[in-house]
């Protein structure tokens, strides 16, 4: 069993196999671009045809 509490670095405790390197600090509009849609769908007006 991993243990929880155990901390290496700038890597996550738990983590699929094919990632190795440690974890990156990025702004989101570093990753993605044009978030328009999400938690806050309702927000934007939807005119049934345009997403």
């Amino acid at each position: 069993m991993i243990n929880k509490k155990l901390k290496v670095g700038n890597v996550p405790n738990l983590r699929f196999p094919e990632f190795t390197e440690e974890w990156e600090t990025k702004k989101l509009g570093e990753v993605a671009t044009n978030v328009m849609y999400g938690m806050n769908a309702a927000a934007t007006n939807y005119d049934g045809e345009n997403q």
